[in-house]
């Protein structure tokens, strides 16, 4: 069980995101089933702060969008510099049996991945 971690790109769009610019970002990222829900947010006046973030928090629930962000290959470039292509929060506690496999990644001599789609983009800046 988890939902995708919009701290980062997610929530700065639904709040911000002008929908020229952001709607084909937005799909290419989160897949088709996300516009309804960003669509309505911005519909509703930039004042309205509560509802966005109402319809940010549906959206990071739903399970298609879930999967379509699971499914994502392209480098999101987020606020403070991150840079990941998908994001997610589990939530806990997490029972030991569900815990398939661990594994150690090797660190040494990563280079990290070019930038895709940046966040200024997808507020069509």
């Amino acid at each position: 069980m988890c939902v995708i971690d919009g701290r980062d790109f997610l929530a700065t769009v639904f709040q911000l995101g002008n929908p020229d610019a952001s709607r084909g970002v937005l799909g290419r990222l989160f897949g088709p089933a996300i516009l309804r829900y960003a669509d309505r947010a911005w519909s509703l006046p930039a004042t309205d702060t509560q509802g966005r973030i109402g319809c940010f928090d549906l959206a990071r629930q739903d399970d298609e969008v879930i999967a379509a962000h699971a499914a994502n290959e392209l480098v999101i470039g987020g606020r403070y510099q991150t840079r990941f292509s998908s994001a997610f929060l589990v939530r806990a506690p997490i029972v030991p049996k569900s815990i398939l496999a661990v594994e150690r990644v090797d660190h040494r001599g990563y280079v990290l991945p070019e930038i895709n789609i940046t966040l200024e983009k997808a507020l069509g800046r």
